[in-house]
């Protein structure tokens, strides 16, 4: 039993499955590493590792392991080297090697998940889908409930790994408890990931909100204790990435940095680094958003923690408003079509009209983010709002909630190889009584921006009015308002403090007259930068620190009033009255 351990308890109900025989054939897509091969070949099963590409050019692999050198042959020959397919071929004889019911493999085949009188009643232990009134799983039931029994007897005492057969136990609020108390340096942790509590029930540094947002929610168990801290590691490589801003000048087209520095220094509460009390600004000039974070954020945000902890600053990284600033970085997913897509934006063209975005245009308010995205943005935020149950447990009467109906068995997204559980999502609203369903995986899709989803198992594509009419007011009014902000008018200047100039930017929704004037802090014109039409869309200008006559001003605070309209209220205008579109802002002049 020593030797069975190594491999962990899913692995391990795998693999005897496979050495009692009721699994022909076994097929694991989680990592695996030499040790658990060899731990595999003492239970006396066969192994083979099978390579597969993914749709982005990268390949996956996939242990396979039997009784049988047949069965391994049979399908190295039929998929080494292969892309991964989701074809009705591909999910038949699939079914045959992995010891499916013909029917239940069939069935899943031609119409994915269907109500069976098993979910929530010994579903969650099989790796098929039962069909309905399928009469072939009622003798393997007693099989599977054996073994896993087994497994459960085997690894009473180990830890995390005898919490995780008790998921289909334990609410989610119980199943919280039990694993905040497991010590954070279990697995010798960096001491930099700070630990999140009852927040983490799966202890991998990332709330549940969080890994909905990213798109690392497998199925709400327990699965990639490094999930954060590679998360982290990716937002920190973006934002190395990008241009740090010059005193002058600022990109228009890409996101940058502006370093905000503070005359005082801090230090870490973990190993004593010494960084600047200041903080670094990322920002997003295209969707007209930034987010802050300190210097000691960033220096955690290198050690793959999100939160951090200095004797100045302390706190958490906002991942949602990061994501949403960073979104320009996340286009991987976007290789996989979306059907009915004439302009190629991700959204299906019948459901353009309803959320407010153009049919031809990918782009419709002209941020460099395709407007499929930006719904699945939208939607994804409020799902990971949503109050979670498990398959069987008591659901909310009043509030929309996901209940997560997984079934025991991975799959691998067909774009960047991440293993999710290959089961399915019930979003439900029973105040309007509306549902929805579609796999884990789509979550996954549409975490980076896409409906239709590809997996090794699942593929298809979520209905995103569907889903936003289902989510009420969290869903479509939500993304109409946000759509519809996004398209408005806009005014901020860069930098400030400054010494000799700065720039003023501002956006229009329409072309107009536009009026932008200089006040100090007596409400005194200081001077008229703009007095001309302008188009619709980006603008900026510069302001050297001197009045209308061409003299310098003197240090302080300093108003800047932008005020548009169309050509028949341009006398208003010039009478300083309000336009169509009227913003102001301040900033500080330091000679």
């Amino acid at each position: 039993m020593k030797v069975f351990k190594k491999l962990g308890f899913d692995l391990g109900y795998l693999a005897l499955l496979t050495k009692e025989d009721v699994k022909p054939l076994s097929r694991w897509e989680g990592g695996f590493s030499h040790k658990k091969i060899k731990a595999l070949q003492c239970l006396g099963l066969k192994t083979g590792v099978v390579e597969r590409r993914l749709l982005n050019g990268g390949n996956t692999s996939e242990l396979i392991f039997s009784k049988s050198s047949n069965y391994l042959d049979f399908y190295t020959n039929r998929f080494d080297k292969m892309p991964i397919k989701k074809d009705y071929e591909t999910k038949i004889t699939e079914g045959f090697l992995f010891g499916y019911p013909g029917c239940c493999a069939r069935n899943f085949a031609e119409n994915g998940y269907t109500e069976n009188k098993y979910a929530g009643n010994g579903q969650e232990i099989l790796f098929h889908w039962v069909c309905q009134d399928c009469r072939i799983t009622p003798s393997l039931l007693p099989y599977y409930e054996k073994v896993h029994n087994e497994c459960k007897e085997i690894f009473a005492d180990q830890g995390l790994d005898s919490a995780r057969f008790l998921k289909n136990l334990l609410p989610a609020a119980a199943l919280s408890l039990l694993f905040s108390v497991l010590p954070a340096n279990v697995r010798g942790d960096d001491p930099h990931w700070l630990p999140l509590g009852v927040d983490d029930p799966d202890n991998n540094y990332l709330t549940y909100s969080e890994e909905v947002l990213l798109g690392t929610q497998h199925n709400y168990f327990p699965q990639d204790s490094l999930a954060g801290p590679a998360k982290a590691l990716d937002f920190k490589a973006i934002v190395d990435s990008l241009p740090v801003a010059s005193d002058l000048t600022a990109p228009d087209s890409t996101c940058y940095i502006v370093e905000h520095l503070a005359n005082g220094f801090e230090y870490c509460q973990v190993c004593g680094d010494t960084l600047n009390m200041g903080f670094i600004e990322v920002v997003n000039p295209m969707r007209d958003l930034s987010v802050q974070i300190p210097f000691m954020g960033l220096h955690f945000l290198e050690n793959g923690s999100f939160s951090f902890d200095g004797t100045e600053n302390s706190g958490r990284i906002d991942i949602e408003l990061l994501k949403e600033v960073l979104a320009h970085y996340d286009t991987t997913h976007y290789s996989i079509s979306t059907s009915n897509d004439g302009d190629n934006d991700g959204l299906n063209d019948e459901y353009e009209d309803d959320f407010g975005t153009q049919l031809n245009n990918p782009d419709s308010n002209g941020n460099q983010l395709v407007d499929g995205a930006e719904v699945a943005e939208e939607l994804i935020e409020a799902v990971s709002g949503l109050p979670a149950i498990m398959m069987g447990e008591d659901p909310p009467v009043d509030s929309i909630y996901i209940e997560y109906c997984p079934t025991w068995g991975m799959e691998t997204c067909d774009i960047c190889g991440i293993d999710i559980n290959m089961g399915f999502v019930h979003i439900v609203n029973p105040v309007e009584n509306t549902e929805i369903n579609f796999s884990i995986i789509g979550l996954h899709y549409l975490a980076h921006g896409r409906f239709a989803y590809g997996g090794s198992t699942n593929s298809g594509e979520i209905d995103a009015l569907e889903l936003a009419q289902v989510l009420g007011n969290q869903g479509i009014v939500t993304i109409l308002e946000r759509l519809a902000d996004k398209k408005s008018f806009s005014l901020k200047n860069y930098p400030t403090p400054f010494n000799t100039s700065t720039v003023i930017s501002y956006s229009l929704p329409e072309h107009g007259l536009v009026n932008l004037t200089i006040y100090n802090v007596l409400g005194q014109r200081v001077k008229t930068l703009v007095e001309e039409f302008k188009p619709s869309g980006s603008h900026k200008t510069q302001w050297d620190g001197t009045d209308d006559q061409g003299r310098g001003v003197s240090s302080g605070v300093y108003i800047y009033q932008l005020r548009a309209a169309s050509e028949d209220g341009w006398s208003h205008l010039r009478a300083g009255k309000a336009g169509n579109f009227v913003g102001s802002g301040k900033m500080l002049l330091i000679r």
